[in-house]
Protein backbone atom coordinates (compact mmCIF):
# COMPACT_ATOMS: atom_id res chain seq x y z
CA UNK A 1 0.00 0.00 0.00
CA UNK A 2 1.55 3.26 -1.07
CA UNK A 3 1.88 5.69 1.78
CA UNK A 4 2.74 8.97 0.09
CA UNK A 5 -0.87 10.00 -0.49
CA UNK A 6 -2.37 8.69 2.72
CA UNK A 7 -1.45 11.49 5.06
CA UNK A 8 -4.29 13.77 6.10
CA UNK A 9 -3.30 17.42 5.92
CA UNK A 10 -2.16 19.14 9.10
CA UNK A 11 -0.30 22.33 9.74
CA UNK A 12 3.14 21.61 8.37
CA UNK A 13 5.73 23.12 6.09
CA UNK A 14 6.15 19.90 4.13
CA UNK A 15 6.16 20.13 0.34
CA UNK A 16 3.63 17.28 0.45
CA UNK A 17 0.86 19.62 1.66
CA UNK A 18 -0.52 19.92 -1.84
CA UNK A 19 -1.30 16.19 -1.83
CA UNK A 20 -3.46 16.42 1.27
CA UNK A 21 -6.90 17.66 2.14
CA UNK A 22 -8.32 19.20 5.27
CA UNK A 23 -9.45 16.64 7.83
CA UNK A 24 -10.57 17.77 11.25
CA UNK A 25 -7.77 16.68 13.63
CA UNK A 26 -8.51 13.63 15.78
CA UNK A 27 -6.02 13.36 18.64
CA UNK A 28 -6.10 9.55 18.77
CA UNK A 29 -5.17 9.33 15.08
CA UNK A 30 -2.85 12.33 14.80
CA UNK A 31 -0.27 10.74 17.10
CA UNK A 32 0.26 7.75 14.80
CA UNK A 33 3.46 8.20 12.80
CA UNK A 34 2.69 5.40 10.34
CA UNK A 35 0.56 6.81 7.51
CA UNK A 36 -1.35 3.58 6.88
CA UNK A 37 -2.25 3.18 10.55
CA UNK A 38 -3.33 6.82 10.72
CA UNK A 39 -5.61 6.39 7.71
CA UNK A 40 -7.12 3.24 9.26
CA UNK A 41 -7.71 5.23 12.43
CA UNK A 42 -9.54 8.00 10.56
CA UNK A 43 -11.75 5.48 8.76
CA UNK A 44 -12.53 3.75 12.04
CA UNK A 45 -13.44 7.07 13.65
CA UNK A 46 -15.66 7.99 10.71
CA UNK A 47 -17.57 4.76 11.28
CA UNK A 48 -17.72 5.07 15.06
CA UNK A 49 -18.88 8.68 14.98
CA UNK A 50 -21.05 8.42 11.89
CA UNK A 51 -19.07 11.30 10.42
CA UNK A 52 -19.26 11.22 6.63
CA UNK A 53 -17.22 14.41 6.34
CA UNK A 54 -14.08 12.47 7.26
CA UNK A 55 -14.61 10.24 4.21
CA UNK A 56 -15.45 13.22 2.00
CA UNK A 57 -12.08 14.81 2.73
CA UNK A 58 -9.84 11.81 2.03
CA UNK A 59 -7.91 12.36 -1.20
CA UNK A 60 -7.04 8.75 -1.98
CA UNK A 61 -9.98 7.37 -4.00
CA UNK A 62 -9.19 3.86 -2.84
CA UNK A 63 -9.38 4.80 0.85
CA UNK A 64 -12.29 7.14 0.30
CA UNK A 65 -14.26 4.17 -1.11
CA UNK A 66 -13.27 2.03 1.87
CA UNK A 67 -14.38 4.76 4.23
CA UNK A 68 -17.81 5.13 2.60
CA UNK A 69 -18.27 1.36 2.59
CA UNK A 70 -17.39 1.14 6.30
CA UNK A 71 -19.74 3.90 7.43
CA UNK A 72 -22.59 2.40 5.38
CA UNK A 73 -22.85 -0.27 8.10
CA UNK A 74 -23.87 2.33 10.67
CA UNK A 75 -25.29 4.92 8.24
CA UNK A 76 -27.38 2.82 5.83
CA UNK A 77 -27.96 5.35 3.08
CA UNK A 78 -27.79 4.53 -0.64
CA UNK A 79 -26.69 8.11 -1.29
CA UNK A 80 -23.39 7.25 0.41
CA UNK A 81 -22.96 4.26 -1.91
CA UNK A 82 -23.39 6.53 -4.95
CA UNK A 83 -20.15 8.27 -3.96
CA UNK A 84 -18.19 5.05 -4.39
CA UNK A 85 -16.54 3.98 -7.67
CA UNK A 86 -18.96 1.93 -9.81
CA UNK A 87 -17.12 -1.38 -9.43
CA UNK A 88 -16.93 -1.18 -5.64
CA UNK A 89 -20.49 -0.23 -4.70
CA UNK A 90 -21.97 -3.67 -4.15
CA UNK A 91 -20.61 -4.13 -0.60
CA UNK A 92 -22.03 -0.74 0.35
CA UNK A 93 -25.47 -1.55 -1.07
CA UNK A 94 -25.23 -4.93 0.70
CA UNK A 95 -24.57 -3.18 4.02
CA UNK A 96 -27.58 -0.93 3.49
CA UNK A 97 -29.81 -3.90 2.64
CA UNK A 98 -28.69 -5.81 5.75
CA UNK A 99 -29.13 -2.80 8.02
CA UNK A 100 -32.67 -2.26 6.72
CA UNK A 101 -33.51 -5.99 6.41
CA UNK A 102 -34.42 -5.27 2.79
CA UNK A 103 -34.36 -8.63 1.00
CA UNK A 104 -35.71 -7.11 -2.22
CA UNK A 105 -32.14 -6.11 -3.09
CA UNK A 106 -30.54 -9.54 -2.63
CA UNK A 107 -31.19 -10.97 -6.09
CA UNK A 108 -29.54 -7.96 -7.74
CA UNK A 109 -26.14 -8.57 -6.17
CA UNK A 110 -23.56 -10.29 -8.37
CA UNK A 111 -21.33 -11.74 -5.65
CA UNK A 112 -23.19 -11.14 -2.40
CA UNK A 113 -26.64 -12.45 -3.27
CA UNK A 114 -26.37 -15.62 -1.16
CA UNK A 115 -24.85 -13.74 1.76
CA UNK A 116 -27.75 -11.32 1.57
CA UNK A 117 -30.44 -14.02 1.61
CA UNK A 118 -28.62 -15.80 4.46
CA UNK A 119 -28.10 -12.70 6.62
CA UNK A 120 -31.60 -11.30 6.23
CA UNK A 121 -33.17 -14.75 6.44
CA UNK A 122 -31.53 -15.22 9.85
CA UNK A 123 -32.37 -11.67 10.92
CA UNK A 124 -36.04 -11.91 10.06
CA UNK A 125 -36.40 -15.66 10.68
CA UNK A 126 -37.79 -16.04 7.17
CA UNK A 127 -37.31 -19.60 5.89
CA UNK A 128 -38.32 -18.57 2.36
CA UNK A 129 -35.20 -16.41 2.11
CA UNK A 130 -33.02 -19.31 3.29
CA UNK A 131 -34.49 -21.48 0.52
CA UNK A 132 -33.18 -19.05 -2.09
CA UNK A 133 -29.56 -19.69 -1.10
CA UNK A 134 -27.67 -21.55 -3.83
CA UNK A 135 -24.02 -21.20 -2.76
CA UNK A 136 -23.78 -24.35 -0.61
CA UNK A 137 -25.90 -26.93 1.21
CA UNK A 138 -24.28 -25.92 4.48
CA UNK A 139 -25.27 -22.25 4.18
CA UNK A 140 -28.79 -23.06 2.98
CA UNK A 141 -29.67 -25.80 5.44
CA UNK A 142 -27.99 -24.25 8.47
CA UNK A 143 -30.00 -21.10 7.75
CA UNK A 144 -33.23 -23.13 7.54
CA UNK A 145 -32.37 -25.18 10.63
CA UNK A 146 -31.62 -22.10 12.73
CA UNK A 147 -34.73 -20.22 11.57
CA UNK A 148 -37.02 -23.19 12.24
CA UNK A 149 -34.99 -24.36 15.26
CA UNK A 150 -35.03 -27.87 13.83
CA UNK A 151 -31.61 -29.60 13.96
CA UNK A 152 -32.82 -32.49 11.81
CA UNK A 153 -32.69 -30.18 8.79
CA UNK A 154 -28.90 -30.22 9.22
CA UNK A 155 -28.94 -33.86 8.05
CA UNK A 156 -29.56 -32.59 4.51
CA UNK A 157 -25.92 -31.51 4.47
CA UNK A 158 -23.88 -34.16 2.63
CA UNK A 159 -22.09 -36.93 4.52
CA UNK A 160 -18.79 -35.77 3.04
CA UNK A 161 -18.87 -32.66 5.20
CA UNK A 162 -19.77 -34.04 8.64
CA UNK A 163 -17.93 -31.22 10.37
CA UNK A 164 -20.30 -28.76 8.70
CA UNK A 165 -23.28 -30.85 9.74
CA UNK A 166 -22.04 -30.75 13.33
CA UNK A 167 -21.54 -26.99 13.13
CA UNK A 168 -25.10 -26.67 11.86
CA UNK A 169 -26.33 -28.51 14.97
CA UNK A 170 -24.26 -26.18 17.15
CA UNK A 171 -25.80 -23.11 15.51
CA UNK A 172 -29.30 -24.46 16.17
CA UNK A 173 -28.36 -25.21 19.79
CA UNK A 174 -27.21 -21.61 20.26
CA UNK A 175 -30.19 -20.08 18.45
CA UNK A 176 -32.68 -22.14 20.44
CA UNK A 177 -30.60 -21.91 23.65
CA UNK A 178 -30.92 -25.67 23.91
CA UNK A 179 -27.79 -27.41 25.30
CA UNK A 180 -29.49 -30.80 24.86
CA UNK A 181 -28.81 -30.55 21.11
CA UNK A 182 -25.05 -30.54 21.84
CA UNK A 183 -25.34 -34.19 22.93
CA UNK A 184 -26.46 -35.35 19.48
CA UNK A 185 -24.11 -37.81 17.77
CA UNK A 186 -23.88 -35.49 14.75
CA UNK A 187 -22.11 -32.86 16.89
CA UNK A 188 -18.41 -33.68 16.54
CA UNK A 189 -17.23 -30.79 18.77
CA UNK A 190 -19.50 -31.22 21.77
CA UNK A 191 -17.25 -29.14 24.04
CA UNK A 192 -17.37 -26.22 21.60
CA UNK A 193 -21.14 -26.56 21.34
CA UNK A 194 -21.64 -26.40 25.11
CA UNK A 195 -19.30 -23.40 25.36
CA UNK A 196 -21.22 -21.57 22.63
CA UNK A 197 -24.57 -22.19 24.35
CA UNK A 198 -23.07 -21.24 27.72
CA UNK A 199 -21.93 -17.91 26.27
CA UNK A 200 -25.32 -17.29 24.67
CA UNK A 201 -27.23 -18.07 27.86
CA UNK A 202 -24.58 -16.76 30.30
CA UNK A 203 -24.98 -20.06 32.13
CA UNK A 204 -21.68 -21.15 33.70
CA UNK A 205 -23.22 -24.45 34.85
CA UNK A 206 -22.93 -25.72 31.29
CA UNK A 207 -19.13 -25.45 31.47
CA UNK A 208 -18.95 -28.73 33.40
CA UNK A 209 -20.08 -30.43 30.18
CA UNK A 210 -17.28 -28.84 28.13
CA UNK A 211 -14.90 -31.66 29.08
CA UNK A 212 -11.23 -30.76 28.40
CA UNK A 213 -12.25 -27.19 27.54
CA UNK A 214 -14.07 -26.55 30.82
CA UNK A 215 -11.39 -24.10 32.06
CA UNK A 216 -11.72 -22.10 28.84
CA UNK A 217 -15.48 -22.03 29.33
CA UNK A 218 -15.31 -20.88 32.95
CA UNK A 219 -12.83 -18.17 31.97
CA UNK A 220 -15.15 -16.83 29.27
CA UNK A 221 -18.22 -16.97 31.50
CA UNK A 222 -16.35 -15.29 34.33
CA UNK A 223 -15.64 -12.35 32.01
CA UNK A 224 -19.18 -12.27 30.61
CA UNK A 225 -20.77 -12.26 34.06
CA UNK A 226 -17.96 -10.34 35.79
CA UNK A 227 -18.07 -12.95 38.54
CA UNK A 228 -14.84 -14.04 40.24
CA UNK A 229 -16.67 -16.99 41.82
CA UNK A 230 -16.87 -18.52 38.35
CA UNK A 231 -13.10 -18.08 38.02
CA UNK A 232 -12.65 -20.20 41.15
CA UNK A 233 -13.90 -23.23 39.20
CA UNK A 234 -10.92 -23.05 36.82
CA UNK A 235 -8.49 -25.87 37.56
CA UNK A 236 -5.38 -24.32 36.02
CA UNK A 237 -3.96 -21.92 38.61
CA UNK A 238 -2.49 -19.44 36.12
CA UNK A 239 -5.72 -19.21 34.12
CA UNK A 240 -7.70 -18.80 37.32
CA UNK A 241 -5.51 -15.90 38.43
CA UNK A 242 -5.73 -14.34 34.97
CA UNK A 243 -9.50 -14.61 35.09
CA UNK A 244 -9.55 -12.82 38.45
CA UNK A 245 -7.25 -10.10 37.15
CA UNK A 246 -9.38 -9.34 34.09
CA UNK A 247 -12.50 -8.95 36.19
CA UNK A 248 -10.74 -6.92 38.87
CA UNK A 249 -9.33 -4.44 36.36
CA UNK A 250 -12.65 -4.07 34.54
CA UNK A 251 -14.44 -3.39 37.84
CA UNK A 252 -11.58 -1.39 39.38
CA UNK A 253 -11.76 -3.75 42.35
CA UNK A 254 -8.54 -3.55 44.38
CA UNK A 255 -9.70 -6.17 46.86
CA UNK A 256 -9.85 -8.73 44.04
CA UNK A 257 -6.28 -7.84 43.07
CA UNK A 258 -5.20 -8.45 46.65
CA UNK A 259 -6.55 -12.00 46.51
CA UNK A 260 -4.37 -12.89 43.51
CA UNK A 261 -1.50 -15.09 44.67
CA UNK A 262 0.82 -14.75 41.67
CA UNK A 263 2.88 -11.58 42.20
CA UNK A 264 3.31 -10.79 38.51
CA UNK A 265 -0.41 -11.05 37.81
CA UNK A 266 -1.24 -9.14 40.99
CA UNK A 267 1.16 -6.34 40.03
CA UNK A 268 -0.37 -6.19 36.54
CA UNK A 269 -3.79 -5.94 38.15
CA UNK A 270 -2.73 -2.94 40.26
CA UNK A 271 -1.04 -1.26 37.27
CA UNK A 272 -4.15 -1.51 35.10
CA UNK A 273 -6.39 -0.13 37.82
CA UNK A 274 -3.97 2.72 38.52
CA UNK A 275 -4.10 3.79 34.89
CA UNK A 276 -7.86 3.41 34.46
CA UNK A 277 -8.79 5.02 37.78
CA UNK A 278 -6.24 7.84 37.39
CA UNK A 279 -5.11 7.04 40.91
CA UNK A 280 -1.33 7.05 41.05
CA UNK A 281 -1.36 5.80 44.65
CA UNK A 282 -2.37 2.36 43.36
CA UNK A 283 1.06 2.03 41.72
CA UNK A 284 2.58 2.12 45.19
CA UNK A 285 1.05 -1.34 45.77
CA UNK A 286 3.06 -2.89 42.95
CA UNK A 287 5.78 -5.01 44.56
CA UNK A 288 8.31 -5.72 41.82
CA UNK A 289 10.49 -2.63 41.36
CA UNK A 290 10.62 -2.53 37.57
CA UNK A 291 6.90 -3.20 37.32
CA UNK A 292 6.25 -0.37 39.76
CA UNK A 293 8.46 1.99 37.75
CA UNK A 294 6.59 1.09 34.56
CA UNK A 295 3.30 1.61 36.37
CA UNK A 296 4.32 5.22 37.10
CA UNK A 297 5.53 5.69 33.51
CA UNK A 298 2.39 4.20 31.97
CA UNK A 299 0.27 6.41 34.23
CA UNK A 300 2.05 9.49 32.91
CA UNK A 301 1.83 8.36 29.28
CA UNK A 302 -1.92 7.77 29.49
CA UNK A 303 -2.68 10.93 31.45
CA UNK A 304 -4.39 13.42 29.14
CA UNK A 305 -4.98 16.08 31.78
CA UNK A 306 -1.98 18.32 32.36
CA UNK A 307 -2.86 18.61 36.04
CA UNK A 308 -2.04 14.95 36.73
CA UNK A 309 1.13 14.87 34.61
CA UNK A 310 3.12 15.80 37.66
CA UNK A 311 6.96 15.66 37.49
CA UNK A 312 7.04 14.49 41.09
CA UNK A 313 5.60 11.17 39.87
CA UNK A 314 8.74 10.63 37.80
CA UNK A 315 10.83 11.13 40.92
CA UNK A 316 9.30 7.95 42.35
CA UNK A 317 10.91 5.93 39.55
CA UNK A 318 14.15 4.19 40.56
CA UNK A 319 15.52 3.08 37.19
CA UNK A 320 17.31 5.94 35.45
CA UNK A 321 16.23 5.08 31.88
CA UNK A 322 12.55 4.75 32.84
CA UNK A 323 12.69 7.97 34.85
CA UNK A 324 14.16 9.75 31.81
CA UNK A 325 11.30 8.47 29.63
CA UNK A 326 8.87 9.73 32.22
CA UNK A 327 10.27 13.27 32.14
CA UNK A 328 10.19 13.22 28.33
CA UNK A 329 6.55 12.13 28.37
CA UNK A 330 5.63 15.15 30.48
CA UNK A 331 7.17 17.65 28.08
Amino acid sequence: MAAFYLYPKFKTNSHQDELFTEIKPIAECDGLSNADYRMECYIRKAKENGDQSICDNIISKFHKDICYTEISETMPDKAICQKISDGSRERCYFNVAIAKSDSSQCASFKTLSNDCFNSIGLQTKDAKLCEQITSSDFTKYSCLAVVTKDPKICNNIGLGVLTQRGLCYTRVAVASQSPAICGAQEVWDKAGCYISVAQETKNANLCSKADYRSDECYYLLGQINLDVKICEKIKDATQQEGCRQQIATRLGDLSSCENIKDQYIRDSCYSEIASKSKNIAVCDRVEEKNSRDFCYLDFIRRAKEIIIRDPSICEKIQRDDIRKECYQAIK
